[in-house]
């Protein structure tokens, strides 16, 4: 356990550490999910409940039906069934998301967003196996954070 930890601590300070810009996208094995590939995006300079009222319009967008988030501490976690995914030909996938904020190192509000997306055959999307598929899902996660940056623009 303090291993899978530190994984995430230093994975954790190198993504927020290396962003040049407001918002990263890193691929890997989640470290609480055994063999299961994840997809993460580091948003920077928004408040984590933005982030989550976003996330959850966003797959709304694609019909996905996103329960009540369960929170532990800061962590927060949500699941959206039934996400009718393009990328994967319109399959219906579960996603499991996972925001956690963090102050960045020039201080400002950020949040790390983790997902999971688990296919109808209960297997995991993994980038290793599709590297195509892995490249369209960060392609789709910068399309969710132009969503957040048009309506941070719009509301500030």
């Amino acid at each position: 356990m303090i291993r899978r930890l530190l994984y995430l601590a230093i994975v954790t300070t190198s993504i927020t550490a290396n962003a040049q810009h407001n918002y990263t996208i890193q691929e890997g094995q989640a470290p609480q999910a055994g063999t299961s590939k994840s997809f993460t995006a580091t948003i920077t300079g928004v408040q984590m409940d933005f982030v989550e009222s976003e996330w959850r319009d966003f797959l709304h967008q694609y019909q996905g039906k996103s329960g009540e988030p369960i929170k532990n501490g800061d962590v927060v976690v949500m699941e959206t069934e039934e996400v009718i995914f393009p990328i994967l030909d319109n399959e219906k996938v579960d996603i499991m998301a996972m925001f956690r904020p963090f102050l960045n190192q020039n201080g400002l509000d950020s949040v790390m967003l983790t997902i999971w997306i688990e296919r109808e055959d209960t297997t995991h999307l993994n980038p290793l196996v599709d590297e195509q598929a892995g490249k369209k899902v960060k392609d789709w996660l910068l399309s969710f954070y132009a969503q957040i940056d048009r309506t941070a623009i719009t509301t500030d």
